[in-house]
């Protein structure tokens, strides 16, 4: 490597860097990605309703329990591997560089299904609020484009400024979906008490409809694990911690408070139907019985914030991934461009929103539907892919430290060993759930083929990233050794083995 590239790279590391985040920062991008009112408001009715679990609020803690385990050996891994790829770089030093590299592939296509398909419901939900309330009527690519154009100037700004903006919009959205689920409580249906009380039974979930639910409640949290994203730009290592746990159990105790108070305020023998009935509407049109016109309408219009969050979020990683991989030599060097003035890295920021206007445009032209045909599928697929990613870092955490023994020295048994051990069997049996249940997870007939067709897409970044590391490893050698290394890869002349007995 010349001076002067080792030189231009080391300042690229430097540069992301640069802004240092503090744990309520962190945990803003991870709370804004997982999107409670989004969840609380749009997932949790249609799930009520598709399952016909009255008892769903008790799936969701449960559901954050197994994740939190998985988070035990996640963060201590993290702590000594920050890499704002985080997934490539944990599954490269646990299981090897071809699998690191087919988990950066993988999680750059998970997290842009979910970040660019968010656009779609933007634009469908952006568009009916506009022409109710001022009478505007514009197509829904219209106001996607205009999402997609203001999250990608918000991508070329400090990651400060940008954890400003979604901490605001964060409050706001967390703050109305309490107000709901408090005067949902307080107007509990008449007679029914005992009988809600009763649905926060786990037996309740013994059911037919429990895979289904298990399908939905784990895909409602995708984004808690993104703070690990920022690993290289906390002031303090412990705030990944603390942005995890804090974005996980805030999550989940809204997501249980709502909704259990739907069924405390439609009764347990009503809210299946009045669910399936309303369906996204369910939560405003029963708010709207209670609460003042105006706080109806701000939750609509923070439903919309509350996707656009989502959004800036997701893309956030996805810009993450590009540029550590092109740091690395993974990805051609102009995706770890980044601003002298942000930090902010340019190319894989500005190829993030061309993506997101292609997918649009095609989207348009091909007349698709933009919450039935983008959203709903695509954030499905993307939540599969990332439950992937999980299960495959549960293997590499234990593998890790097992091949480390200084490293697992200064851990307890309990995070490098039994707690991943435990998510694996946990996050496996999720990953069935919803391969058995994914025609429900993307909304298709349970005979359509979709619903097999696009679970074996993940296979395709799988294929290319382990078929590239190959490539690289015949032709690259010097860049085939720095991969997983992060910041090290630009700074050491030498890189070394970063799985040492694994290659």
């Amino acid at each position: 490597m010349s001076t002067a590239l080792s030189q231009r790279r080391s300042l690229m590391a430097a540069s992301i860097a640069r802004n240092r985040l503090s744990a309520p920062r962190v945990t803003s991008f991870a709370l804004s990605a997982v999107a409670p009112l989004t969840v609380s408001a749009g997932v949790v009715p249609t799930a009520i309703a598709t399952t016909g679990l009255v008892g769903l609020a008790v799936m969701f803690p449960a559901v954050a329990a197994v994740l939190a385990v998985f988070a035990v050996g996640y963060v201590a891994m993290v702590q000594r591997i920050p890499n704002g790829g985080a997934f490539y770089a944990l599954i490269t030093h646990g299981l090897g560089r071809e699998a690191g590299v087919a988990a950066a592939f993988t999680a750059w296509f998970g997290y842009s299904c979910f970040a660019i398909p968010l656009l779609g419901a933007i634009g469908a939900g952006t568009g009916r609020l506009t022409q109710q309330w001022a009478g505007i009527s514009a197509p829904w690519w219209v106001w996607a484009l205009a999402a997609a154009a203001l999250a990608g100037v918000l991508g070329l700004l400090r990651l400060k400024s940008v954890t400003t903006v979604l901490g605001v919009l964060l409050i706001a959205e967390c703050l109305v979906t309490l107000i709901y689920a408090v005067v949902f409580l307080v107007h509990p249906a008449e007679g029914q008490g005992s009988a809600a009380l009763a649905t926060l039974s786990p037996a309740k979930l013994i059911a037919p409809g429990m895979g289904a639910a298990i399908a939905i409640a784990v895909l409602s949290y995708v984004g808690f694990e993104n703070p690990a994203a920022y690993s290289e730009n906390v002031r303090d290592p412990r705030s990944v911690w603390r942005a995890i746990v804090v974005s996980l159990f805030t999550a989940a105790g809204i997501y249980l408070l709502v909704a259990f108070a739907l069924v405390v305020t439609v009764g347990p023998d009503k809210i299946v139907a009045v669910s399936a009935e309303s369906g996204v509407d369910t939560v405003f049109s029963l708010a709207a019985l209670h609460v003042p016109t105006f706080l109806v309408d701000a939750g609509l219009l923070l439903l919309i914030t509350s996707m656009f969050a989502a959004h800036v979020s997701f893309r956030s990683i996805c810009d993450r991934y590009q540029f550590s991989m092109a740091r690395e030599g993974v990805m051609p060097a102009a995706f770890a461009r980044v601003s002298t003035r942000t930090g902010a890295p340019v190319t894989a920021s500005l190829t993030t929103t061309a993506l997101g206007v292609a997918v649009i445009a095609l989207c348009a032209l091909t007349r698709a539907d933009p919450e039935l045909t983008l959203f709903y599928r695509g954030v499905g697929l993307g939540g599969f892919v990332i439950l992937t990613l999980l299960l495959g870092t549960s293997i590499a955490i234990p593998a890790y430290f097992s091949r480390h023994p200084d490293q697992a020295a200064q851990v307890t048994r309990w995070q490098a060993t039994t707690a991943p051990c435990l998510a694996l069997f946990g996050l496996g049996y999720m990953t069935v759930e919803v391969l058995g249940n994914f025609d429900v997870v993307v909304v298709v007939p349970g005979d359509s083929p979709l619903r097999w067709i696009l679970p074996a897409t993940v296979l395709i970044p799988i294929v290319l990233g382990a078929l590239w590391a190959r490539i690289l490893r015949a032709r690259r050698p010097a860049v085939y050794q720095a991969i997983g290394l992060g910041a090290d890869a630009v700074t050491a002349r030498t890189p070394t083995d970063p799985t040492k007995e694994t290659v």
